[in-house]
């Protein structure tokens, strides 16, 4: 088989080969090193997108929390217990009451601090303060109730360190 080519010409379209081989080879080095930036992108995106999943659990977690208190919150207006505590608290409110309107009236008018709210504040204290035979009066009444309520104390801990937890 006999070449119509001339040698020459043979080693131009070897040479035109090896340079477009060279050419898609660095080409494709270049899509390389672009796919592992994209990559490592896409690993970082999916490492933020599970933290911002986590935080929006907690969230979940706490709204779930705050709708549970405040269900609790509705079942203990409406309890015994604090309609017990009303009663109880009834002698203190009126006070309570005129010393808070009488220190705004005089603090709205930039008064001292020596003005005649801070006198007469332990005025009306005194003139409605329970004495020894009103606490036995309520005592008696309250061994009385067909319901007898406990009254608890609660006290949020969440992240608080454990020493502070185990003190006294």
């Amino acid at each position: 088989m006999p070449s119509a080519l001339p040698a020459g010409s043979s080693w131009h379209r070897w040479a035109a080969v090896e340079m477009a081989f060279a050419r898609l080879n660095n080409e494709l080095g270049a899509l390389r090193r672009t796919l592992e930036i994209r990559g490592s992108e896409l690993e970082g995106a999916q490492c933020h997108i599970a933290s911002l999943e986590e935080k929006l659990l907690k969230l979940k977690e706490y709204r779930r929390e705050l709708r549970s208190l405040k269900e609790q919150k509705q079942k203990l207006r409406k309890s015994a217990e604090r309609r017990i505590g009303q009663i109880f608290l009834a002698p203190y409110r009126l006070p309570e009451k005129l010393a808070k309107t009488t220190w705004k009236k005089f603090h709205r008018e930039k008064r001292t601090p020596g003005n005649l709210a801070r006198e007469a504040i332990p005025e009306v204290a005194r003139a409605h303060r329970a004495n020894a035979q009103d606490f036995k009066r309520m005592r008696d009444e309250a061994r009385a109730f067909a319901s007898r309520p406990l009254i608890s104390v609660i006290t949020p801990i969440f992240d608080t360190p454990v020493q502070h937890l185990r003190k006294r």
